[in-house]
């Protein structure tokens, strides 16, 4: 019989945290407390948000900064589309660039990234208006979000690239 591996353990109770943060009925106090401290006061979108993307927050609370490492060292085991994972907030896409107007997004029902996509990949705005009766001003929005998602994608993919040349 072999001994646990007590590093996975550690990582797999900090991650448990990740669900009580995301989770629409039961809000703790201590997210509350730690999303005070994070960009935009808003602790799931800046862990969605790549870390190369992720404004860099100086006052965050040491635990917050444990939990955002450890999500940061096992986001690649948990989720295969990152940098950006389809279970992202959309509001994520706001942390990029500060522009991004998130909340009229959210009151047409596109709440999440994977609200953006089929199987094919990234579905064109017409298809959007159609499926959530988005007006024609969403158009430079939506060509924001298809050149951050596709940018990033591409850049990604060149690291990897790059990293498996090396080995």
């Amino acid at each position: 019989m072999g001994l646990p591996n007590l590093k996975a353990y550690y990582q797999a109770a900090l991650l448990t945290n990740v669900i009580c943060v995301h989770s629409p009925s039961h809000n703790p106090q201590w997210v509350a407390l730690e999303s005070q401290f994070c960009f935009n006061k808003d602790l799931p979108s800046t862990l969605w948000t790549p870390p190369s993307l992720r404004p860099q927050n100086l006052d965050m609370l040491p635990t917050t900064r444990l939990l955002i490492s450890t999500w940061d060292a096992n986001i690649n085991k948990l989720c295969s589309a990152h940098p950006w994972a389809p279970a992202a907030p959309i509001k994520t896409l706001y942390h990029c660039n500060g522009t991004f107007p998130h909340k009229k997004w959210n009151e047409k029902g596109i709440t999440h990234l994977y609200h953006l996509y089929t199987t094919e990949g990234l579905k064109p705005f017409p298809d959007l208006q159609l499926e959530y009766a988005l007006p024609s001003n969403f158009t430079f929005a939506y060509l924001q979000i298809k050149a951050l998602l596709l940018e990033n994608t591409v850049s990604t993919r060149k690291q990897t690239l790059r990293a498996s040349n090396k080995v």
